[in-house]
């Protein structure tokens, strides 16, 4: 989340530092060849190994005479260099920022499109197979990313930090939420998230010093009372939900996540999240254990 922030925060004309290995003429060259067959600036690339095969590619995003956000590739030595068929529909996008995501075996990348006002955020993620670009992912909504630890996240956004009391009773607030990927046997899927009870979270070691650490950080004089949920994903990660309802009857939603190993939790809630925890935020085929 704190990187998706910084690229927002920097602006459009920016380029993803995950995957980029910058090398002087070889990759010079491929964007030279890229930009040429494109007929239009390449705002964004990568050069990488997408094939894990010891040379590498090159992977960009530029806009065309519609204002469309494209792809192009380059193969390794530049034989091969033409753009990358990406059916976005009418769809228009302020920012597309490309992101590598290493894999082990291959390296695929993540193309990022979204508006700078707004929740509307498109991605798509392409790998290199017999030297094509195959599509794993089309365009669907969101934005994904692989942390330095190696989680790949999917981050959507919704409006719902708060209820307003009032007699419509309206939710508000610009959130950001993050859900946990996986590929596996040629697809992604998502680790969907298992809501479980107080005493199976209060089972866990440590549990009730981070209940005990989040009520005191989130309890304020006009608070009323404080709803407790848990989400529990099988890779380690478990959300705190804490809604917090004042004495005018609005309620501040937002959870804490924390990683937890074997019948084991952190010590400390870490970040507070605003908004909704939900099982899951994707399409994909959802695992749970």
């Amino acid at each position: 989340m704190e990187q998706l922030v910084a690229m927002v925060l920097a602006g459009c004309g920016i380029a993803a530092a995950l995957g980029k290995q910058p090398d002087g003429r070889t990759e010079a060259k491929l964007l030279a060849a890229l930009q040429e067959t494109a007929q239009h600036v390449v705002e964004d690339h990568i050069y990488t190994d997408m094939d894990h095969d010891g040379t590498k590619e090159l992977f960009g995003a530029y806009l065309d005479e519609k204002d469309r956000w494209q792809a192009g590739y380059c193969s390794s030595d530049g034989q091969a260099c033409a753009p990358v068929p990406m059916d976005m529909g009418i769809l228009r996008h302020d920012c597309c920022t490309l992101e590598a995501m290493d894999l082990g075996e291959e390296t695929h990348i993540v193309f990022n499109c979204w508006n700078m006002i707004g929740n509307e955020k498109r991605y798509a993620i392409l790998a290199l197979r017999d030297q094509e670009i195959v599509c794993l992912v089309p365009f669907q909504y969101g934005y994904v990313w692989m942390t330095d630890a190696g989680d790949i996240l999917l981050d959507v956004e919704d409006y719902d930090s708060m209820l307003d009391p009032g007699d419509d009773g309206i939710m508000l607030g610009h959130t950001w939420k993050d859900t946990y990927l996986f590929y596996e046997d040629g697809v992604y899927k998502e680790y969907g998230a298992t809501v479980i009870t107080e005493a199976e979270f209060l089972a866990y070691q440590n549990a009730q010093t981070l209940k005990d650490k989040i009520e005191e950080e989130l309890r304020e004089e006009d608070t009323v009372s404080m709803e407790f949920l848990y989400f529990k994903r099988s890779n380690g990660i478990m959300h705190i939900q804490c809604n917090v309802e004042n004495e005018f009857g609005g309620i501040s939603y937002g959870y804490y996540t924390v990683r937890y190993e074997g019948n084991v939790l952190e010590k400390e809630p870490g970040v507070y999240n605003s908004g909704r925890m939900y099982p899951f935020f994707s399409d994909f085929e959802k695992v749970y254990e």
